[in-house]
């Protein structure tokens, strides 16, 4: 985990604005993946997903499209690794998994 993500206390659920969207995001499998290794929203809105947490180096009120930004899951599977997760951008990634 990053120096951002080291002062973090608060984690959120990260749901959709409106209702009858799908649930949370939490992490699946997808491609050839063995473990749940990928970002993705819960098919049923019952399920909140997974609770994240936000780190910056700056303290922030609310959170600007370009910020310098960690984002992790702060519970995760038993199955994931690493733990705790963060999150990687990953620009055009093919569409049939790894």
């Amino acid at each position: 985990m990053t120096q951002m993500a080291s002062h973090l206390k608060t984690s959120y659920h990260i749901i959709p604005v409106f209702r009858g969207r799908g649930g949370g995001l939490e992490q699946g499998k997808t491609g050839k993946e063995t473990s749940p290794l990928t970002v993705v929203q819960a098919r049923s809105e019952l399920n909140p997903g997974l609770p994240a947490a936000f780190g910056s180096l700056i303290n922030f009120p609310f959170i600007r499209e370009g910020m310098n930004l960690s984002i992790s899951f702060t519970e995760v599977p038993e199955e994931c690794v690493p733990k705790p997760s963060q999150w990687d951008i990953v620009e055009e990634f093919p569409s049939d998994g790894l």
